[in-house]
């Protein structure tokens, strides 16, 4: 299996270390948030892009459509 999913195990140790799980909760906008997140996500574990160009692609993202609700300004 470790040949088959090899981010597997980085991904458990990852889950083990962590303290908090980010889970954007924003009225209206979670369904997308949650979207932007698991998509570049999933794209650095592929290694598809660079892991600071995921976030960076999330804040961005995350940004533009919060703003779109008035929730916060630019």
């Amino acid at each position: 299996m470790k040949n088959q999913f090899p981010m597997y195990p980085t991904l458990l140790d990852s889950l083990t270390k962590g303290k908090i799980l980010a889970d954007p909760d924003v009225p209206f906008v979670s369904p997308k948030l949650n979207d932007i997140m698991e998509l570049n996500i999933q794209s650095a574990l592929r290694g598809a892009i660079q892991p600071k160009n995921a976030l960076e692609n999330m804040e961005k993202s995350f940004t533009e459509v919060i703003s779109s609700t008035g929730i916060i300004k630019k």
